[in-house]
């Protein structure tokens, strides 16, 4: 991901985050009951040992949350990241547990979480003998953990658009390690 992303994902929130004080405290009343959110963005994947560094692929997480008080919502997410290149496809996906705090009024949130994580790894293994191509695939299971801050926005009551920047670790039963981050935008319903 580039440096003008991470920028542009840094000052959004902020000019975001000037509105006027009687709107952030609506919006910080108007946290509670459930929330289903839809991230989508780019995220780079990097496997301990592996020498072809970090690949940039595309990362969708779905995401249900019950707010406890209006600042501390808890509930589950599904992420899924693919990155394809030179015939090498690598898919992580994750379900995971998440706690959400935010710290102010304003939509800024801290989050945290823990799961399982599987990634399979897609490539066409090549027969030096006849030349012919066999599809491979190679699946790995593991823990998850997960941590990020985001930005949430209230367009009205029921709707909202957030900005989030997430890192997730999963340690994979063969020892191996997978590590994500992530920049996503998403769009949220409250209910």
């Amino acid at each position: 991901m580039s440096r003008r992303w991470l920028l542009l994902l840094c000052l959004i929130p902020a000019a975001l985050g000037t509105a006027s004080p009687s709107r952030a405290a609506s919006a910080a009343a108007e946290r509670s009951g459930w929330t289903l959110g839809f991230h989508v963005g780019p995220g780079k994947l990097y496997m301990d040992g592996d020498s072809l560094q970090r690949e940039t692929g595309v990362m969708t997480d779905l995401r249900f949350d019950y707010f406890v008080t209006p600042a501390v919502a808890m509930g589950f997410g599904a992420r899924s990241f693919s990155a394809a290149d030179s015939g090498l496809t690598r898919s992580v996906k994750m379900v995971t547990v998440n706690g959400t705090w935010y710290p102010t009024s304003l939509g800024f949130n801290v989050r945290g979480g823990f799961g399982v994580a599987t990634l399979t790894e897609e490539f066409l293994a090549r027969n030096p003998f006849t030349g012919a191509g066999n599809r491979v695939a190679l699946e790995d299971n593991g823990f998850a953990t997960v941590v990020g801050f985001g930005y949430d926005h209230s367009l009205t009551g029921a709707f909202g658009l957030g900005l989030e920047v997430e890192y997730a670790h999963a340690g994979l039963s063969d020892g191996g390690m997978a590590n994500l981050l992530s920049a996503t935008a998403s769009l949220n319903w409250n209910r």
